[in-house]
């Protein structure tokens, strides 16, 4: 159908096959974002507020910061349970 010139079918096809283009969004420098994670999101809403990043820029950045935050909470819950248990099975050996 696309070939005999039906413009629906063609624009399908070359849909199908080139996709369609999405815009690349240029990289953040984050080495000027020092500091705690909580100060990093500051800066982060700061240079939003300057317009030096969009604000899609610094929704995407304050997300990869929050989701740093979870890990290193995880990453901190883990260490104190680790120590807990460590406590505990002392304590019994010691019994």
């Amino acid at each position: 159908m696309a070939l005999d010139g039906d413009a629906a079918m063609l624009r399908l096809c070359i849909d199908k096959l080139i996709g369609n283009a999405k815009p690349r969004e240029p990289a953040i420098n984050l080495s000027t974002f020092d500091g705690s994670l909580s100060e990093r999101g500051e800066h982060v809403l700061a240079a939003m507020a300057a317009g030096e990043i969009s604000p899609s820029e610094g929704s995407t950045v304050l997300g990869a910061i929050a989701a740093q935050a979870k890990l290193v909470e995880l990453d901190d819950l883990i260490k104190r349970i680790e120590a807990l248990e460590r406590e505990h099975e002392d304590a019994h050996r010691a019994a």
